[in-house]
């Protein structure tokens, strides 16, 4: 051990922040967010500083890297639940969502570029979070998959969802989803006649089958939690996927109970 005792004190203060994280959330990190940045910033410091005796000294275990990276994301969750607890509803570049959403970027980026240079790397999340071009839509700020996008883009294949009808989860709740009306990428795919349907648009030119495609439209922001998700959203279908996956009708799923 480089330091006995820091390695102690890191082991409490972080036993007792993951608890208050989830017991007090944003209150916790409004009211402590300078004492608990300053904690974790240093930790992130002495663990790079070390990192070449920490690699050494754990040969084949990634655990000093994820170590370090889970310093530097408790610095971002702090900053985002106190941007959460002042304004739940601001989706300026300052606001909890772009904090977010830049912090997932980076993370996947260091698993991509650091800890996994040579695999291929799977990414579920909400549409919101995966499209390209987010700062185009009605949300305004950049969401990951607008960084990743710049970053790895001739690696990269981004597939939209898009349900129709159903049921879908909120916050520990169920909501509704009614048929999309005439007009938006929901019903255009729908009137295909699949209850199941795939469309790939990264290799596909403009012609008139593919006019749709290229030009904006109204969608549903469905993949995501709670009633915004009926929000109408225009974006450029290209603009923002590789591909689209459609479902005509999505069940949500049974909560197991804590």
């Amino acid at each position: 051990v480089l330091d006995p005792v820091y390695a102690n004190e890191v082991a409490i203060f972080d036993a007792q922040f993951v608890d208050r994280i989830q017991r007090d959330g944003a209150a916790y990190a409004r009211d402590e967010e300078e004492r608990l940045v300053a904690f974790y910033t240093r930790l992130d410091a002495f663990l790079e500083a070390n990192r070449a005796a920490l690699v050494e000294a754990f040969p084949g275990d990634a655990s000093p890297l994820i170590a370090q990276r889970v310093a530097w994301s408790s610095v971002k969750l702090v900053q985002l639940l106190r941007s959460y607890g002042n304004n739940p509803d601001d989706a300026s570049l300052q606001g909890h969502m772009a904090i977010r959403d830049r912090a997932m970027a980076d993370n996947l980026t260091f698993l991509a570029r650091e800890l996994h240079p040579d695999r291929k790397i799977i990414v579920w999340a909400a549409n919101l979070h995966v499209r390209h071009a987010n700062a185009a839509t009605t949300w305004v700020f950049p969401t990951m998959g607008q960084w990743l996008s710049e970053r790895f883009r001739d690696e990269l294949y981004t597939i939209g969802l898009y349900p129709n009808r159903g049921t879908v989860p909120g916050t520990r709740s169920l909501f509704s989803i009614d048929p999309a009306e005439p007009g938006t990428l929901e019903r255009l795919l729908s009137d295909a006649g699949s209850p199941q349907l795939f469309v790939d648009l990264l290799h596909q030119s403009r012609s008139t089958g593919t006019r749709w495609m290229f030009e904006p439209m109204l969608s549903r922001d469905a993949s995501i939690s709670g009633p915004q998700a009926m929000l109408p959203v225009l974006i450029v279908p290209r603009d923002q996927y590789d591909g689209l996956l459609f479902i005509d009708r999505v069940s949500a799923p049974r909560f197991i109970s804590r």
